[in-house]
């Protein structure tokens, strides 16, 4: 926690500074302002965090997918494995920047719709502001 104090230099009632018993100036508190220091987080704890949120990602990918009322086919499932591989790769080592970038890149779908897309990069967007 920082305190971020502000002076004031005391005057006398004529305008001139105010001196103590030793000659020196003399200051009045104006405000203090307490401000709270962001955590210190290691890279390792960045990259971990990362990690979880491409996971968790993923985990709402297959879930709304579950969720869905398209039939999956043998030929849809390797369409979509196709069509996300290399996010669902990136997502799992957290390189969330770039999913965002490839999720903007996919071509929407019966099964990935627009508002699936812009769900997820807004998801994408809202963790890295963090």
């Amino acid at each position: 926690m920082i305190e971020n104090i502000t002076y004031k230099r005391k005057l006398n009632e004529d305008g001139t500074p105010y001196l103590d018993e030793n000659g020196d100036f003399v200051n009045e508190v104006l405000s203090v302002e307490t401000i709270e220091e962001e955590p210190v987080i290691s890279e390792k704890e960045k990259l971990e965090k990362d990690k979880q949120f491409g996971k968790n990602l993923i985990d709402l990918f297959l879930i709304e997918n579950r969720q869905s009322s398209v039939t999956f086919t043998p030929s849809i499932n390797i369409g979509l494995l196709q069509k996300f591989e290399n996010i669902q790769k990136l997502a799992e080592v957290g390189d969330i920047k770039t999913v965002k970038y490839l999720l903007e890149l996919v071509i929407v779908d019966e099964i990935f719709t627009q508002e699936r897309k812009d769900n997820y990069v807004e998801l994408c967007n809202d963790y890295l502001d963090l």
